[in-house]
């Protein structure tokens, strides 16, 4: 007897908890068919509103399937309108579950998600994302360093800490943007928050630290 749940066609209509329960059988078996994994794939993303459900379930095919992980995070992002704390945090899931190998994330959607309405999606998105995905060095940093301007301490501080992170990955190949970073962490050692002033001096140390190495002067 076939198990498989009739997947919904109809993206208006939500899937029932029923449904969603055989779903997540089906993720969890590591023999179910890839076949069967892509119908569900493209039946999880299809609704023009994800689900806290339904994001949990892309989480799973990631994690049981990490051949699917790409995919799932695609799929994530292109049925993701609006980048939602919950659609970041699924992402975070995601992502995470292949570190250090590194997810392809195009410009836009990343510009897309650090400006969302979520501030912790976009604190995590920040501190993360130099980490976990292949964004342009040059955007990431212009990105970082636009932040670190931000109203809400947290925000300015994980900027911060992308910008260590991207030093240590050995992402600064022009001079100007180890001085941009120096000048400005230089600037927030008097910020009121400590959380700011903490991850300002990570950014100067690393900053000499990368000068020291390479050879130039700020």
């Amino acid at each position: 007897m076939d198990d498989t749940p009739q997947l919904q066609s109809n993206s208006e209509q939500p899937l029932t908890l029923h449904t969603l329960s055989s779903i997540r059988s089906l993720l969890i078996n590591p023999s179910t068919p890839k076949p069967t994994l892509s119908s569900i794939l493209q039946t999880l993303t299809r609704s023009s509103q994800l689900t806290h459900h339904t994001l949990n379930l892309l989480t799973d095919l990631a994690i049981h399937h990490p051949s699917f992980s790409q995919l799932a995070l695609d799929s994530l992002l292109t049925a993701t309108e609006s980048p939602t704390r919950l659609a970041v945090d699924s992402l975070a899931s995601i992502s995470e579950l292949s570190f250090p190998d590194s997810f392809e994330l195009d410009d836009g959607r990343f510009v897309s998600l650090c400006f969302g309405p979520s501030i912790p999606g976009r604190i995590w998105m920040l501190k993360n994302a130099g980490y976990l995905f292949k964004v342009r060095p040059a955007l990431l940093f212009t990105v970082l360093l636009g932040f670190t301007k931000d109203p809400y301490p947290y925000v300015r501080a994980a900027s911060l800490e992308g910008l260590v992170g991207l030093s240590e990955r050995g992402d600064f190949n022009d001079v100007s943007m180890v001085k941009g970073c120096y000048q400005r962490a230089l600037q927030l050692l008097t910020d009121m928050e400590d959380c700011v002033r903490i991850s300002a001096v990570r950014v100067v140390r690393s900053s000499l630290s990368l000068t020291h190495f390479s050879g130039f002067n700020l």
